[in-house]
């Protein structure tokens, strides 16, 4: 787990923000002034590319980012960027983070 990210995650590995929408712009911050390896951020622009080009049949991708999932998906037109959630009913589940 990267150090910035670490500052905004509590101990119990809860993300210490108030709502959906700081958590996908403390991603998003991550994502794009430099948290990531070049590498990390070329692979998640070609998830988000391979998405937007095969809207028709890719219905989402996961990508593992420091102990977080992401899920990129394509939905009414809209390229859409999610968060593994907390377990429920021995499944984890999606949040839009990005709404």
């Amino acid at each position: 787990m990267s150090s910035t990210f670490s500052n905004y995650t509590s101990e119990s590995g809860a993300l210490n923000t108030e709502s959906h929408l700081q958590r996908s712009e403390l991603i998003q911050q991550d994502l794009t002034v430099g948290y990531t390896s070049v590498s990390e951020m070329q692979a998640i622009m070609g998830i988000a590319q391979t998405i937007i080009h095969h809207k028709e049949d890719l219905v989402s991708h996961v990508y593992d980012y420091c102990s977080h999932k992401l899920a990129f998906s394509f939905s009414k037109g809209v390229l859409v960027l999610k968060e593994r959630g907390t377990k429920r009913n021995n499944t984890f589940h999606f949040e839009d983070i990005t709404s």
